[in-house]
């Protein structure tokens, strides 16, 4: 999960709930929301995290803004993958707002709301998107020790980038240069996912 790798702030019990989110932007604007749950969950804060979240869903979902409403899932997604350790003191008190979540399965619940951010974003064609929920998928399974869905997710990612390119063939990810382009990316993420073992043992 080397992407995903982020300083995180020295943990207190206030910082994990917060009654204020300090440097972020009031807004009602779903969009800015989302970059403001962001910027909480990379502090470590998960309680103003999921209140943007859940803000900006239901603003994108009373729009009828399904592009908005699959970046709201998405972000969903991104705030139970990087749960960190601590976040179990959030839920020990508080529990999270969604009822189903716990801390213990924060990976089973950041795949579904990977995935129901990738089916909205497939039927809008937005395959750059795609590309991107279902990397996360991937690293969201490999977590889980779930290896043959972890090389499943991160195949599907590749098709999408290629069929991304396919409608844009101006589109770039970006990424570190000693990668080189997406699929000798995706490809030492199947190493290190042990795909080349699945596919020995299949």
């Amino acid at each position: 999960m080397d992407l995903m790798m982020r300083s995180l702030a020295p943990l207190c019990f206030a910082g994990l709930t917060g009654c204020a989110a300090v440097g972020v932007i009031a807004t009602d604007d779903p969009w800015q929301q989302l970059e403001n749950a962001q910027a909480m969950i990379e502090q470590n804060r998960p309680g103003p995290a999921e209140r943007f979240i859940e803000q900006a869903l239901a603003e994108c979902q009373k729009q009828g803004d399904s592009l908005c409403t699959a970046a709201a899932y998405r972000e969903y997604g991104i705030f139970f993958l990087w749960a960190t350790p601590e976040w179990h003191i959030y839920d020990d008190r508080f529990g999270f707002s969604d009822k189903e979540a716990t801390y213990a399965n924060r990976y089973e619940m950041a795949a579904k709301y990977f995935l129901m951010s990738e089916k909205l974003y497939a039927q809008s064609s937005k395959f750059d998107a795609v590309t991107n929920v279902a990397l996360n998928l991937g690293f969201t399974y490999e977590a889980q020790k779930n290896r043959t869905a972890a090389c499943q997710a991160f195949d599907a990612s590749l098709q999408a980038n290629k069929e991304n390119l396919r409608l844009n063939p101006t589109a770039k990810i970006e990424l570190p240069e000693k990668y080189g382009n997406y699929q000798n990316y995706i490809s030492i993420r199947k190493q290190h996912a042990g795909c080349a073992a699945l596919n020995a043992e299949g």
